[in-house]
């Protein structure tokens, strides 16, 4: 997938193709969990709050990031997609590459949602595979 950014923005595929997924998860929520997308967000809210002396500093500027924007409500939408991208091209200092981001990204987005749905799963796989053997270790 990286191979479809041009430089040079190939140099940021990763970042650009990790927001897209984080769209694609919430836009198909419903295939991968029960749970709704706002009852798993509260959740995940209540157990940060409750784990805040955990948080490394950066992963607590994370949490008030989340709560403030309501990110991982908001990645619904394609345009939270498009604004993450300049914030992060603000923070990398190179915005000037993520200004018009939709013009990289819109053509690209019927591919990147069919190879997030062939990952996706996989990855849920491999990861429930995973941490099963994990477990029969430790108890071994």
């Amino acid at each position: 997938m990286k191979s479809e950014f041009k430089y040079p923005l190939r140099r940021y595929a990763g970042i650009l193709i990790d927001l897209c997924f984080d769209y694609y998860l919430s836009k198909n929520w419903e295939a991968f969990s029960s749970l709704s997308l706002t009852a798993f967000a509260s959740e995940i809210l209540v157990q940060l709050e409750k784990n805040q002396s955990l948080l490394s500093c950066k992963a607590y500027e994370m949490n008030v990031y989340l709560r403030k924007y309501n990110l991982l409500e908001n990645f619904i939408n394609w345009e939270q997609v498009l604004m993450s991208a300049y914030s992060t091209g603000k923070r990398l200092k190179v915005e000037h590459l993520f200004v018009d981001i939709e013009r990289t990204l819109d053509p690209l987005d019927s591919k990147l949602e069919t190879t997030f749905m062939a990952f996706y799963p996989e990855l849920i796989e491999r990861s429930s595979n995973f941490l099963l053997q994990q477990a029969y270790i430790r108890s071994t």
